[in-house]
């Protein structure tokens, strides 16, 4: 049980910095604030998981999933809001997995999100 509990608790942690991180960077208003937002996730996200976006950049598609998967912190929920972060950037790169993680979800769970569809929508519309 303990073992469960400590893996809930990464669940939860993450969840929380990723919302935060999602929350500060809809708050940029110039590039710097940005940069500086962006340099404060990636150290993060290092600390937390041992990556940042410069991996997620850099990572195939056809590799993220598995990749992401390999790392268990990763409800679908923390996916979701992963995926709305990788959407804010105007990187074609970037918003081309967040549709991939999107669609990932979709297939993953049985629940039908209207608010995802919508992203999923937007997503394709920006590509």
């Amino acid at each position: 049980m303990p073992k469960e509990d400590y893996l809930s608790k990464q669940i939860s942690q993450l969840g929380f910095f990723l919302k935060k991180a999602l929350e500060k960077l809809l708050k940029q208003n110039n590039e710097t604030d940005l940069i500086q937002s962006v340099l404060e996730i990636n150290q993060k996200l290092q600390e937390e998981l041992g990556f940042d976006l410069t991996i997620l950049e850099t990572i195939s598609e056809d590799m993220l999933i598995v990749f992401l998967e390999q790392h268990p912190q990763f409800s679908e929920e923390n996916l979701e809001t992963l995926a709305d972060i990788l959407s804010v950037f105007k990187s074609e790169n970037f918003n081309r997995k967040a549709l991939l993680i999107y669609n990932h979800i979709n297939a993953k769970t049985a629940t039908f999100s209207f608010e995802r569809n919508a992203k999923i929508e937007s997503l394709k519309l920006k590509l």
